[in-house]
């Protein structure tokens, strides 16, 4: 994991998932429950391939890659976000279940360090 890719993926991450929800809460009229769908599955995809573009990592990176993400997340929609759709947006549930989505993906689905090692100690015969 690289410093560029760390915050270049963070930021990427942020205004993407950002401008998701204003486009779905305020362009798009699907069904309000379908749109949080669509965002949540969107918000899935996207910071899955993300974080498995960081290479293998150890849980420890794992917190601080979803801490860092997370925060990042929250300054856009602080700065952007909120401005557009109103100050409103901090009271639907909608927002709070994206950032948990943020946390859970990175620290569930980032490449594990040691099952990496697993995987190459297998390959060379060791038990």
């Amino acid at each position: 994991m690289t410093f560029s890719k760390f915050f270049g993926f963070g930021f990427l991450l942020a205004v993407g998932t950002g401008l998701l929800t204003v486009l779905l809460d305020k362009y798009i009229s699907l069904a309000p429950s379908i749109n949080n769908y669509v965002l949540w599955v969107l918000i899935i995809v996207i910071t899955t391939a993300f974080v498995r573009r960081l290479g293998v990592i150890n849980f420890l990176e794992g917190i601080l890659v979803a801490c860092v993400w997370l925060f990042i997340r929250a300054i856009f929609d602080l700065l952007v976000t909120a401005p557009i759709l109103g100050i409103g947006i901090y009271g639907k549930v909608q927002l709070w279940i994206s950032y948990a989505l943020i946390v859970a993906v990175v620290f569930f689905l980032h490449k594990k360090r040691h099952v990496h090692i697993r995987k190459e100690q297998r390959k060379h015969g060791h038990h």
